[in-house]
């Protein structure tokens, strides 16, 4: 609408141009119409007809400018108008745009929030299956047991019973709580019945520690779920009673001996320290002593045959035994070995080297294995016999390894030292009556004299020990004493009662 009131603008410019244009030309006729001449009535025709035209022309504007304009004006307000509106419609479609882009803006921050809250909802369910599945009973026994072994809350309460007790319920009754749940549900796994607690090793405790132990032994067998093994002597456990109360409990001699038979005699002046024990103990079982047998077992286990020499070693003493000499177990593989015997006795012992020297050669094996009835009572008493045989070995010096085991162990003098390490072992007490004879006497003296005077002593307890070693060492055929005077010293440095005293 603009460009078209502009294009009738121009037009009228145009108009009036050409109206000054005729009135310029019919100026400049009339002032040169002498030099015109004859040209001049055609040409005042024509200008003449030209001013005509145009003075129709501005009389036809004249007639129809104001009605233009007034279009054109009416045409200007419209335009005006429609850019007002579309102005207002351009505001107002910002203003969305702004509202939607706040709404959207609000919508992305409750949607982080309702993220938020899910998140938030997932984690209290998972806290809530992991509260109900806590509450059943053995993950809250793990629970407790947990929090007391890292809580450490009996360390700082030590001596408070009530507090150790009161654990000792719950734990109870969770137990019974989970078998019960467990009966309800077969598919869950197999509950914890019972909880069995070994102890051993009391004896080793000094008299308040055992007391005490015994105490805890006691409170914790108040309950079902607690089952108490105790290994201990009884003299040891007797004793430290008697010493923690001495005005309630009588040990008694009597009380302190490992016989059944004299345990049972009740001391007549009051309670015993048996007495006592047997409050706190369902089920007592004695241990007997080890037998030969089980003390060739033992020894099989400690030292297995060596790799590549049994059937060659052992057919040297095979040889130079008879089998009655041996034990039942050794007779059928001596006679089986003895067609060894040349060719073992051709080959050299080899010097020993670094760890060679802790290694047992199979006849060393087997006089062992002899000496098997004297070395005690005890597995502790022939492993340490062993072990001690063992360093003793490695110990001498070149000049006595030359001596010691000869011809791979069918001859030497390692038989007389393990002959009085098993004495020493086994029968402590005769052993330092046996040092102190070998101290007062000569090497020339008869071996007879030393075996006499064995048999003769009166520690009742060790009588089969030292006869055992003495049986052993009379198949090697000694004469006199000079292999037992030699390795006497050396061998009473390992005895806890007999080494201060050589």
């Amino acid at each position: 609408m603009v460009v078209a009131r502009a294009d009738f603008k121009n037009e009228f410019r145009k108009l009036t141009i050409v109206a000054i244009l005729v009135l310029v030309v019919s100026l400049f006729a009339t002032v040169f119409r002498d030099w015109i001449g004859d040209a001049w009535a055609m040409l005042s025709t024509l200008l003449a007809e030209l001013g005509a035209v145009g003075g129709m022309a501005i009389a036809w504007a004249k007639r129809h400018l104001k009605t233009v304009s007034e279009g054109l004006n009416q045409f200007d307000n419209l335009s005006g108008e429609l850019d007002r509106r579309l102005a207002a419609k351009h505001l107002e479609n910002q203003a969305d745009l702004l509202s939607a882009e706040e709404a959207f803006r609000q919508s992305q921050a409750k949607l982080a929030d309702a993220e938020a809250s899910l998140l938030m909802a997932i984690q209290n369910v998972e806290q809530a299956e992991q509260a109900v599945a806590e509450s059943r009973s053995a993950q809250r026994i793990a629970r407790l047991v947990e929090q007391r072994l890292s809580g450490r809350n009996y360390e700082q309460y030590l001596g408070i019973v009530a507090a150790i007790r009161a654990d000792f319920q719950t734990l109870s009754d969770l137990m019974k709580q989970m078998r019960r749940e467990s009966e309800s549900a077969p598919t869950t796994p197999e509950p914890i019945d019972r909880i069995v607690l070994y102890i051993d090793d009391l004896d080793r405790c000094p008299s308040d520690r055992v007391v005490a132990v015994l105490e805890a032994i006691h409170l914790m067998l108040a309950f079902e779920l607690f089952v108490v093994v105790v290994g201990v002597d009884i003299r040891w456990a007797a004793r430290s009673l008697a010493e923690k109360y001495p005005n309630h409990l009588t040990p008694g001699d009597e009380q302190c001996q490992t016989t059944p038979t004299a345990l049972s005699r009740a001391d007549i002046d009051g309670a015993t320290a048996l007495d006592y024990l047997e409050k706190i103990f369902q089920i007592p079982f004695w241990l007997p002593p080890m037998e030969e047998q089980a003390s060739r077992n033992l020894i099989f286990e400690l030292l297995p045959a060596p790799v590549g020499q049994a059937g060659v070693e052992s057919g040297h003493n095979a040889a130079e035994q008879k089998p009655a000499d041996l034990p039942a177990a050794d007779q059928q593989a001596a006679t089986s070995q003895a067609a060894h015997l040349d060719a073992a006795k051709a080959q050299p012992s080899p010097t020993p080297k670094g760890a060679e020297l802790l290694d047992i050669a199979a006849e060393e094996r087997n006089y062992m294995l002899r000496l098997a009835g004297a070395v005690g009572k005890s597995p502790r008493r022939l492993k340490r016999f062993v072990n001690t045989y063992r360093i003793l070995k490695a110990s001498i010096d070149a000049l006595e390894r030359e001596t010691f085991v000869l011809e791979h162990g069918a001859n030497g003098e390692y038989r007389t030292a393990m002959t009085l390490l098993a004495l020493v072992t086994g029968a402590p007490r005769s052993s330092l009556d046996m040092l102190r004879f070998l101290d007062e006497h000569r090497d020339e003296d008869a071996f007879q004299l030393f075996d006499d005077y064995l048999r003769s002593l009166i520690y009742a307890n060790e009588a089969k020990y030292v006869l055992g070693a003495l049986t052993a060492y009379r198949t090697t055929q000694p004469t006199d004493l000079r292999e037992l005077k030699h390795w006497a010293p050396l061998v009473a440095r390992f005895s806890f009662r007999s080494g201060t005293g050589m």
